[in-house]
């Protein structure tokens, strides 16, 4: 037995309520062998248990084998293990490391070594970490959680709509022959019951408890669905020291493992086919049947399979077409180009000359046939070889339409008018010649408005297709509407959206094109020539895109975001994007940057230590005052150096600066969380915003309450080049300063969710000194102690009833190691830009990984050096900063601006200052600072700061919509592809609802209880906006139909439970703070009448399109829940139209 009278509490505790452990379907049956053997204790099984692991196979995937390796393989890495001269230990794992525990030892001397050998093998064994009930579980042996998820993932997502239907008729059949069994519907609690009575249980515990029962099986049902997959195809050992398997197992098994059905042989299937066509089509020679008849049926019959031929290679064919996705990335940030309008000389319409060579070299180009002959040792000259490479097939159906069309394209090429096209209907603003103006008398406002519409790249890119491309390999005017739609498509997409060849051929008739279609077909391989005419549409389609479209479009635009609008793409003419870099640059070259000369910049990159970090390359960022410059710190670069002493030139590559930083950003990270005061008044999100202002806006209204304080002064402001300015001396000192340990490891471990969703993360901590040559890990030193508060501090952020499996993988990062790198960054930083080459001398780079920190960092420093926070932040008073935007809170008007005299000048002195357009102040300070605020139609002044917007009168808080104001909806968001448009549409509104869903909106106790509603109300009204734009621009991609309006309605009705649950665990957090107890809460009553009122209220402005839907909600809104909400009036003063008038100026 388990369990024995006698037993401490630690034990009890352990066995009936912390460990749980589940057999695989294939797990072999135990035989009495395995049951009686004993003898060994709890190490030696383990280590057994690792080798035999080894010995089947190199890289096992049991988690206990994670850290570790074979010896043979990796000599020189990691220590040997224990009493085994075949494995090394490279990083201590948490399950090594678990079963160590006076509970294994005593588990394994009662079960027996046997049966302990058995559970390591072939059983899933978790451990719960903490006290907790619902403390996350460790997996310690087994297959891991992480990649069973990942391949169901991915067998889901490459699963056709073919293997999906056959598995919901399998499920559909299932569910059938259950509740026939069972001859009734069983509630969830008997369906529970009868599995706790059905499960085996691997150990008989007598003392587990009910909740217990049920957490098992949880866990078997989430383990058994993700290992009936996915287990590990190697057989078992047939070893007789290790266990006996049964050569045939009982029917329960048989009938319950799901096997692969026999499939008869290809010859067999053939003959059967035959003589099944033999029987259903008439003979011809049938006596007393009408000729005329036999004759209509045997065409009948050979037209449905022809048809069935091609219903077939069409189905194939949508698969493949939905794969193809158009990278619209080799068009954007390009900034070369030629100096004449047109292709480059390299482009396959330029290089290949014309003539019947060149139309064959283009065919070879664009279809890639096959070779006609293979280059072998019987071509004996060079020449022979060169001829069998470049000789290829061309099919005789092709030469007579299509390659007289290829040989026309390329002669229309020749004589396309690029320029003319290009000024005419993409043409260059009034008041800038390229040739007569200079750079300095055009004002950088006017070159940054000199963009040029995507209607007008759109037609100059169709005008170019329909310049060179001859009229037979366009199709019909219907195809060449839709094309051009498509072009029109490629230009108008956000950002991050994508295009599919299937999206593309859609509305395209493959028969259009005569010169893909073969001269004489016969009725049989009628399917067959279709199929065949379809794939070559197709892939000149496919070549059409790719090789003219983008490459017109990368010739003659920029294409690039800005900063306001980072999902809109804009297109600047080449020649007024040339205008502003080197605007740029000349700027950048006076204060930050130095020119580097080539002798200078060879000698940086040639030199030979671990710190040479390389370039980067610089791309600008339009603004709207200006480009910022980013450096592009996540891409590797290459560079031809020529060598000083001998005349050649060698290729180097550099890995991603930010790649290489990593561990840099890794040690700094750790060090500010155990070290948060050096950050000063730095927050990075909204729950810090809360913690930091909260306590300040808390007293002053309870203070407003009693008289005591009567008016509040706000002043938000803005470092003017934040990153820019600072000074890198100062700045690496304090960095150094903050590195406070030799050496550190980071250990890598997986987070399985309940709802199966795995994340991979790391964690880092700091080694002793005395210790270097220690081996690192593990992540939870003791898994099975329930006292352990440090496996609960390193995953006390993780989810409810999740399971964490340690990877085993660790890394050691070095002082030295981390200072040059950080070195390096700050003072060699050399960034490409137009062919120059310019090393940074004052500030760090935008785009690395690194900067936000050292920023952060640096900030902090100066609040700390001129005791700002000290002095400044009381009970009546704060101070906040969001990495370079500060924001004042204070009672005392001399308080606040002292705080603004004191940065203006404290900062000065390093080099960075206040921002006066941008700061927004409640009261005036003097020419520094003047009263400037947002003011609603109300007739209320707010201020916003970093998405707040903050009531001047009464503190409370609210969402700042106002960067929507005069915008459309549809530029802040990106769609999916078209296939997965209305399967992730719940998902996608739910998204709508999190980035403005914070604790600082709900609490009552900074804001009134009408404040509260507002922004719930404020939250569905842009959510309801969102979605509108979502499901328009959906429903115009081609080949997605509309939305069904119950779907829709789900939808929604998904999104405001999703919504109700995230406000009230907002709401819930604010109540966890000490000053703040008692405060109320909505209820979820009130959030689902404000999503309904907020959803009916925008679809409908838009009731042509959503009758069912307004129905629906008007439906719901009827409820005796919904009508004892809306007679509460704190509902009707939230929904008060001048309370939300910012949302008519949002245009969607």
């Amino acid at each position: 037995m388990v369990r024995r009278r006698g037993d401490d509490d630690e034990y009890a505790e352990a066995a009936s309520r912390s460990t749980y452990a589940f057999a695989s379907d294939s797990a072999p049956m135990i035989s009495e062998r395995i049951a009686e053997e004993r003898g060994r204790d709890i190490a030696d099984v383990v280590h057994a248990a690792i080798e035999h692991s080894f010995r089947a196979s190199a890289s096992p995937k049991n988690v206990l084998c994670k850290g570790m390796c074979r010896r043979t393989e990796r000599e020189r890495d990691g220590t040997p293990l224990r009493s085994s001269t075949a494995v090394s230990v490279r990083c201590v794992s948490s399950a090594y490391e678990a079963f160590k525990s006076p509970f294994w030892k005593t588990f394994c001397e009662r079960v027996g070594s046997g049966m302990m050998m058995y559970i390591l093998l072939y059983c899933s064994v978790f451990v719960r970490v903490g006290s907790d009930a619902d403390a996350p579980l460790l997996q310690i042996c087994g297959y891991p959680m992480t990649d069973t998820r990942r391949k169901q993932a991915v067998a889901k997502a490459m699963a056709t709509s073919k293997d999906r239907a056959r598995k919901r008729r399998r499920q559909r059949s299932e569910r059938e022959s259950v509740g026939n069994e069972a001859r009734g519907v069983e509630s969830s609690d008997k369906v529970m019951e009868s599995k706790c009575e059905q499960e085996p249980t691997l150990t008989a515990n007598p003392f587990i408890s009910s909740i217990d029962v049920r957490e098992v099986i949880r866990l078997s049902d989430l383990y058994g669905r993700a290992c009936a997959q996915n287990e590990d195809a190697s057989s078992p050992s047939s070893s007789e020291d290790i266990m006996q398997t049964q050569e045939e197992p009982d029917e329960e098994h048989v009938s319950g493992s799901t096997k692969k059905s026999f499939r008869k042989p290809s010859w067999f299937r053939r003959r059967a086919a035959k003589q099944r066509r033999k029987t259903k089509e008439p003979s011809s020679v049938d006596v007393g049947a009408d000729p005329d008849s036999c004759e209509k049926r045997n065409r009948d019959v050979k037209h449905r399979r022809s048809v069935r031929r091609t219903s077939n290679a069409s189905r194939d064919n949508v698969v493949k077409l939905a794969d193809q996705v158009f990278d619209r990335g080799v068009f954007m940030f390009r900034s070369s180009f030629t100096k004449k309008p047109g292709f480059p000389s390299s482009h396959p319409l330029r290089c290949n000359g014309t003539g019947v060579r060149g139309s064959r070299r283009l065919y070879h180009a664009i279809f890639k046939p096959k070779k006609l002959v293979k280059a072998s040792k019987r071509h004996k000259t060079v020449q022979a070889l060169n001829r069998a490479k470049s000789t290829y097939r061309i099919p005789r159906k092709y030469r007579t339409k299509l390659l007289p069309a290829l040989r026309e394209m390329l002669e229309r090429t020749k004589r396309c008018p690029f320029a003319r096209l290009l000024n005419k209907y993409a043409p260059m603003p009034r008041g800038l010649v390229v040739s007569a103006k200079k750079i300095e008398t055009v004002s950088e406002e006017s070159l940054l408005s000199s963009y040029t519409q995507p209607r007008g790249v759109a037609v100059f890119v169709w005008k170019v297709l329909e310049s060179i491309v001859p009229a037979e390999l366009l199709g019909s005017q219907d195809t060449q509407n839709k094309l051009r739609e498509s072009v029109q498509r490629i230009v108008s997409m956000r950002r991050y959206e994508r295009l599919t060849l299937h999206e593309l051929m859609q509305g395209i008739r493959t028969s259009d094109f005569k010169c893909f279609k073969a001269e004489t077909t016969n009725a049989g391989n009628a399917g067959q020539a279709e199929a065949s005419q379809r794939k070559m549409v197709t892939k000149w389609m496919s070549w059409l895109v790719n090789d003219i479209v983008f490459p017109i479009i990368r010739a003659h635009f920029y294409v690039t975001d800005t900063q306001v609008t980072k999902n809109r793409i804009f297109f600047y003419r080449k020649g007024v994007w040339v205008r502003l870099v080197t605007a740029t640059l000349q700027k950048l070259e006076q204060t930050s940057y130095k020119r580097l000369s080539a002798k200078q910049f060879t000698n940086m990159l040639e030199r030979a230590n671990t710190a040479n970090l390389g370039f980067s390359n610089m791309r600008f960022l339009p603004k709207t005052s200006g480009l910022r410059p980013l450096s592009t710190l996540n891409k590797p670069t290459t560079v031809m150096l020529k060598s000083s002493k001998a005349r050649v030139q060698r290729l180097k590559r550099f890995e991603a600066i930010n790649t290489r930083l990593k561990d840099v950003q890794d040690v700094l990270h750790h060090e500010t969380i155990n070290n948060p005061d050096i950050m000063g008044a730095a927050v990075g999100d909204y729950r810090g915003a809360l913690l930091r202002l909260g306590p300040c806006l808390r007293t002053i209204r309870r203070q407003r309450l009693v008289g005591r304080c009567k008016h509040a002064y706000i002043i938000a402001t803005d470092i003017k080049g934040a990153f820019d300015n600072l000074p890198l001396e100062t700045l690496e000192r304090v960095a150094v300063d903050l590195i406070s340990s030799s050496s550190y490891q980071t250990l890598h471990y997986a987070v399985v969710k309940p709802n199966g969703e795995a994340k991979y993360k790391k964690s880092i901590s700091s080694l002793p000194r005395d210790k270097p040559d220690k081996v690192p890990g593990p992540l939870v030193p003791c898994a099975d102690d329930a006292t352990n508060t440090s496996s609960i501090a390193a995953l006390k952020g993780e989810s409810k009833h999740s399971i964490v499996v340690d990877a085993g993988f660790a890394k050691r990062i070095s002082e030295d190691n981390i200072l040059p790198l950080l070195h390096s960054h700050l003072r060699e930083n050399v960034v490409s830009a137009r062919g120059q080459y310019l090393l940074q001398t004052v500030g760090i780079p935008q785009g690395s990984i690194v900067s936000p920190l050292l920023c952060s960092l640096f900030y902090g420093h100066l609040e700390k050096e001129y005791k700002l926070i000290s002095r400044f932040c009381t009970e009546r008073s704060t101070v906040c900063r969001w990495m370079d935007d500060m924001l004042v809170i204070s009672t005392d008007e001399k308080q606040a601006t002292d705080f603004i005299d004191v940065c203006k000048q404290g900062f000065e002195k390093h080099g960075c200052t206040l921002n006066a357009e941008k700061t927004m102040s409640n009261f005036t300070h003097g020419a520094v600072v003047e009263k400037r605020t947002y003011q609603s139609e109300e007739g209320r002044d707010y201020i916003p700061w970093c998405g707040l917007l903050i009531d001047c009168l009464t503190l409370e808080v609210m969402v700042d919509y106002s960067r929507y104001s005069g915008e459309f909806v549809r530029e802040s968001m990106n769609l999916p592809l078209a296939r997965k448009a209305w399967t992730r549409l719940p998902e996608r509104i739910c998204g709508f609802l999190k980035p403005k869903c914070a604790a600082i909106f709900y609490d009552e106790s900074i804001n009134g209880k009408v404040t509260v509603r507002v922004n719930v109300f404020q939250l569905f009204l842009m959510a309801a906006m969102k979605t509108h734009s979502y499901i328009v621009a959906a429903a115009a991609v081609p080949g997605c139909d509309q939305i069904a309006p119950v779907t829709l309605f789900r939808a929604i009705r998904e999104a405001i439970r999703f919504g109700q649950i995230l406000i009230q665990r907002q709401s819930s957090m604010t109540r966890g703070f000490t000053d703040c107890r008692g405060a109320g809460g909505i209820s979820n009553q009130h959030i689902e009448f404000l999503a309904m009122k907020a959803f009916l209220k925008i679809l409908q402005q838009k009731q042509t399109r959503y009758k069912r839907i307004i129905q629906l909600l008007n439906s719901r809104l009827t409820s005796n829940v919904m009508k004892r909400a809306s007679r509460n009036t704190l509902l009707a003063r939230a929904m008060d139209p001048s309370r939300n008038t910012i949302f008519s100026t949002i245009r969607f």
